[in-house]
């Protein structure tokens, strides 16, 4: 009994050194995209480049990224640093593509 307690205290402190470690790495991730996202805007918002179609095309995926990325923040929250920003699942689930496991 006692090697189970052990055991389980073990594994109580290398699952939060890995929630740990996963929430600050997904915080680096983020503000990286940010910075990407807002460097790429300032980039495509100049008026040579929307007159090609590729530059109005690349600033159009560029919005949405920056707003896919900003939906994903929600579900970043929930699930490491166990906040819901968002109390209902229903509601959601339209803007979270991706399943919690």
């Amino acid at each position: 009994m006692n090697a189970t307690i052990q055991t389980n205290g073990t594994l109580s402190k290398a699952l939060e050194a890995l929630r740990l470690s996963t929430a600050v790495l997904g915080v680096l991730i983020y503000v990286a995209g940010f910075i990407g996202n807002f460097l790429s805007f300032l980039l495509f918002i100049q008026k040579e480049l929307r007159q090609v179609s590729t530059g109005l095309i690349f600033l159009l995926l560029n919005i949405f990224s920056t707003i896919h990325l900003l939906s994903l923040i929600v579900e970043f929250l929930s699930s490491i640093f166990e906040f819901q920003v968002l109390p209902y699942d229903i509601f959601r689930c339209q803007f979270i593509l991706f399943p919690r496991l």
